[in-house]
């Protein structure tokens, strides 16, 4: 993706100056080189990482959003229990592959309780974005059994257990991108969380309100 911190800049100022919503939170990280992906990604991680990936990292490395409305899309009053907001927690590279506590998420993506199997396979996920902290939800990278990145992208919450989504890396972005972020909106993809609380409330109101904000905001993503 080219442009991206030029892109978020856009959505921030986008967000900060529309009349009924609140920008909360806009920061992001200073870019890496090539130099840094090899020396402390790649070397100590030992694994190659796709050109298309560190590109991302060479322009910014990490970035948060939240946002929250203050009012419905034609200014009337707006109930906070609806949840209309954003928020956006792509993780630096670093700790996507070390975890905040330098131990690979352990604890927090997986556990030693965990049968042997299962273990394995919850330490291939790489968190990279943080969408629902009330959840424990992340949109996971996947490393396959070669140690390489998967061409899918996981959303794993406390909930909703594990979901194999089938968009990679680039695709997630541009509708992270075009959704800004708006809360929950993952649950929507190509595998719908229909037994997800309050499902068509949530549909609904997505449909609503994303457009309802962002007239440009097309909802041919939602698979349902």
């Amino acid at each position: 993706m080219k442009n991206l911190s030029i892109k978020l800049e856009k959505i921030a100022k986008e967000i900060d100056k529309h009349p009924y919503l609140k920008l909360i939170k806009f920061e992001y990280n200073e870019p890496l080189t090539r130099d840094d992906i090899r020396d402390f990604v790649e070397a100590e991680f030992e694994i190659e990482l796709p050109a298309q990936f560190k590109e991302i990292f060479t322009q910014i490395n990490g970035f948060r959003l939240e946002w929250e409305a203050i009012a419905t899309p034609d200014g009337n009053y707006i109930d906070s229990a609806l949840e209309v907001m954003g928020r956006i927690d792509i993780q630096d590279l670093y700790t996507i592959f070390e975890g905040p506590r330098g131990n690979e998420w352990k604890d927090i993506i997986w556990t030693d309780k965990m049968p042997s199997e299962e273990k394995e396979e919850m330490k291939g996920l790489k968190p990279f974005d943080f969408f629902d902290p009330d959840d424990g939800g992340y949109i996971c990278l996947a490393l396959d059994s070669t140690n390489n990145l998967a061409n899918y992208m996981v959303l794993r919450s406390v909930d909703y257990n594990i979901r194999y989504l089938n968009i990679g890396i680039e695709t997630y972005l541009d509708l992270l991108l075009h959704t800004r972020g708006y809360y929950r909106w993952q649950f929507f993809l190509n595998d719908p969380i229909s037994d997800l609380y309050n499902f068509q409330v949530k549909l609904k109101q997505i449909k609503l309100f994303l457009p309802g904000y962002f007239p440009d905001a097309n909802l041919a993503w939602i698979n349902t």
